[in-house]
């Protein structure tokens, strides 16, 4: 095909391509989120300057007669924190798209290469969703997507801008440093599960009044003890944790009898502030409603999350003035 038509497919197809990744990624995040695996940095996604494909058909002698032939034209990454959340993400998307290519890239590896492999597809939408009249531009268009650790990600970088792909052409003096900085991260992949595992077995263990408060314990209380509904996704348990600490509660039980205490008066007061909000919704005043709680959570009766309804406790225990204080101050921490 000749180059300046090919230009023009490209030119047509750039916008196209970018909305298939965006859609790729929107439906991904729901998917991870029902998993509650969080990953190291958001989802990111680029479609390749026309300059990259030219490159790219000169390079390896490609004369395609589509735009569509270039697999990688569109790519996401995907970096996890836990090399565990691999397999999970893995089965997502697998089970979620059509997959015509699967690689691990450290299988490319001879023995004197260096590398620190992620894992490749090159994937379709599913037939299925092109009966959705909005989907139908995205039909034989493949998207790579690249899934891989946080160290995993640290090495490609780094080795992408050394420029070393194999021992035999690194400088001696060099070689072991590089083999060193190779070890380290593998290990930094290893130690992160076992921060996982054994988080996993201190959660299995009791928690007695005299143990002292960290982010876990107090997490295990909190779920204990206040409405699951009003749990986000994001609790801040540092920030209580550091809040309670200056109230001089530093234990599980003194932390538990605070809450026993005072927590049915901090629901009274949520009670309160949905029926303020609902005022606001009859004035007419939609947005200010949404700035305080979500539709969802406002429909189940829901307005504080737990960091909101500990902060309530509290300010019945120790007065509005010196929590607002502090939570003020928390706040400033957190912005600096």
């Amino acid at each position: 095909m000749e180059l300046h038509n090919l230009k023009n497919q490209y030119d047509l197809e750039f916008p196209n391509y970018s909305n298939l990744c965006k859609e790729v990624i929107r439906q991904l995040e729901v998917l991870l989120n029902e998993k509650s695996i969080k990953l190291a940095v958001p989802m990111h996604f680029r479609v390749k300057e026309w300059e990259s494909v030219l490159n790219k058909c000169q390079r390896y002698s490609l004369k395609p007669s589509n735009i569509e032939e270039i697999n990688d034209l569109a790519g996401i990454r995907i970096v996890t924190l836990f090399k565990s959340d691999i397999n999970t993400i893995q089965k997502i998307i697998k089970s979620t798209f059509t997959i015509l290519r699967e690689e691990d890239t450290a299988n490319r590896l001879s023995e004197d290469q260096f590398g620190y492999g992620s894992i490749h597809y090159e994937a379709t939408l599913p037939d299925t969703w092109f009966e959705i009249p909005s989907y139908k531009i995205f039909k034989d268009k493949i998207v790579e997507i690249q899934l891989r650790t946080a160290s995993q990600h640290a090495w490609a970088a780094a080795s992408h801008i050394l420029n070393y792909k194999k021992e035999s052409h690194v400088p001696q003096p060099v070689r072991r440093t590089i083999n060193r900085v190779s070890a380290l991260l593998e290990t930094v992949d290893l130690e992160f599960e076992r921060v996982l595992q054994e988080r996993e077995e201190f959660d299995q263990i009791p928690v007695s009044d005299q143990n002292q408060l960290n982010t876990d314990t107090l997490k295990k209380i909190l779920d204990e003890l206040l409405p699951a509904e009003n749990k986000s996704d994001d609790e801040d348990y540092s920030t209580m944790l550091d809040e309670l600490n200056y109230f001089d509660i530093y234990t599980v039980g003194s932390a538990k009898s605070l809450i026993q205490k005072q927590l049915s008066k901090a629901l009274e007061d949520e009670k309160l502030r949905l029926i303020e909000v609902q005022k606001e919704i009859e004035r007419g005043n939609g947005a200010f409603a949404n700035m305080v709680t979500t539709p969802e959570r406002f429909s189940k009766g829901v307005f504080y999350q737990h960091i909101g309804l500990l902060r309530q406790i509290l300010r019945e225990e120790f007065g509005s003035e010196e929590v607002t204080r502090v939570i003020m101050k928390s706040d400033k921490n957190q912005e600096d």
